[in-house]
């Protein structure tokens, strides 16, 4: 593992804790999945705001909008959700995704 695969790993146990404080009652798994589900739809509707901004493809109105439309950010935060999604879900990410490069890398 890589000193950056550490940190982020550190970083994401702390931001699941941090998380799990924060909320004042007891959730369900359920909800708590479907809580990260629709911010995952947020973040990932800030990644295509940042795409069409660069690409001057965006509302007038959008273009005067203070958030920031660094795409790189915007899927940092995709992913960083992602791996909290998945912590939830007891998804190991590791295994999950060198499946997944498996089964891709044999369709073409």
């Amino acid at each position: 593992m890589t000193i950056f695969q550490k940190e982020y790993t550190a970083f994401i146990e702390k931001q699941d804790i941090l998380l799990t404080k924060q909320r004042e009652y007891e959730h369900s798994c359920r909800e708590i999945l479907l809580a990260q589900i629709v911010k995952l739809t947020e973040e990932t509707g800030e990644v295509a705001d940042a795409v069409l901004k660069s690409l001057n493809e965006q509302r007038e109105e959008k273009y005067y909008d203070d958030k920031s439309t660094d795409l790189g950010a915007e899927l940092a935060d995709v992913i960083i959700v992602c791996s909290l999604l998945a912590k939830t879900a007891n998804i190991d990410m590791d295994t999950a995704l060198k499946n997944k490069m498996n089964e891709i890398s044999k369709r073409g």
